[in-house]
């Protein structure tokens, strides 16, 4: 899924041919610095990764649903909320160049 990702990011920069040479170079390496995080990652995931992953599904549901509150959708937004400072503390490089490569897209608009 993430190597998926990844890969539509990298075709979408291909794709892209006005883009100036200094912004192509820095999400370039982002991407770069991106796949080598990754690949540092224990293959099984991790209690934090499947927190994160439970609770965005779980969670989804809580605030789409039809008995949603807004006790109940706060609740789920905390609950989220910390699995992802989790995550953050347990991946800080991780975290750090998945920010900054969606800072420099979103910058660009995409």
């Amino acid at each position: 899924m993430i190597s998926d990702r990844l890969a539509h990011l990298q075709a979408k920069l291909d794709s892209l041919p006005q883009l100036p040479a200094e912004t192509r170079a820095e999400i370039e390496q982002l991407l770069a610095g991106l796949k080598t995080e990754i690949a540092a990652l224990p293959q099984a995931p991790l209690a934090s990764d499947e927190s994160i992953s439970s609770h965005v599904e779980d969670d989804s549901h809580d605030i789409v649903g039809d008995a949603n509150t807004p006790d109940s959708i706060q609740l789920s937004l905390d609950r989220l909320t910390a699995s992802v400072e989790e995550f953050e503390a347990s991946h800080p490089e991780l975290t750090s160049t998945v920010q900054r490569l969606a800072t420099v897209l979103s910058n660009m608009g995409i």
